[in-house]
């Protein structure tokens, strides 16, 4: 990558990459065997993070907003996404699992799910106990999201750990009266 940039959120659909840059307000597109493919201008501020439901492309910018957009990169809607009555600040990372999407909240140890239509998130993890088992003292935020659909399992790590966590999600559901 070239040294202009500052790449971070990165997702594959139809056998195209798109790597997001921070500020530089660019898209970079690669094939799958990571020849450059050309770039696109975004329609929002800044690239943070980056996901894909197989059809269509979710970006963040660290807003209160998720943006929906086409494979061109042209932005087809966005939407403020809400935690009770609070609009979600500082979305990062984001993964799309089963019909709605991860994301994780800079500079903090939280990640919400939420339904893109809705704009609510209906549940979200706290992986504050995590960062106890880092032992690399420049350890910063929280920031990586991948489902692994083929275990049922999500893998997180964040900027400088020095360890990665599979994550298997169970249900509170009450059971059947």
């Amino acid at each position: 990558l070239d040294g202009k940039y500052f790449a971070d959120g990165i997702t594959i659909l139809n056998d195209t990459i798109y790597q997001l840059t921070w500020r530089e307000k660019e898209c970079l597109l690669y094939n799958r065997n990571l020849e450059n493919l050309g770039t696109f201008q975004l329609p929002f501020n800044e690239g943070w993070g980056i996901c894909n439901d197989g059809q269509q492309l979710f970006a963040s910018d660290g807003s209160t907003r998720i943006y929906r957009l086409n494979a061109k990169m042209q932005l087809k809607e966005s939407r403020q996404i809400y935690a009770g009555n609070e609009a979600l600040r500082q979305m990062n990372e984001l993964e799309f699992v089963e019909g709605k999407i991860w994301a994780n909240i800079y500079q903090t140890n939280l990640i919400y799910r939420f339904d893109f239509e809705t704009g609510v998130a209906d549940a979200y993890l706290d992986l504050s106990l995590l960062r106890l088992k880092l032992k690399n003292p420049n350890a910063e935020v929280l920031n990586g999201i991948a489902f692994l659909p083929e275990r049922d399992l999500y893998l997180v790590t964040g900027k400088y750990w020095d360890k990665s966590f599979l994550i298997k999600l169970k249900t509170n559901e009450a059971p059947n009266s």
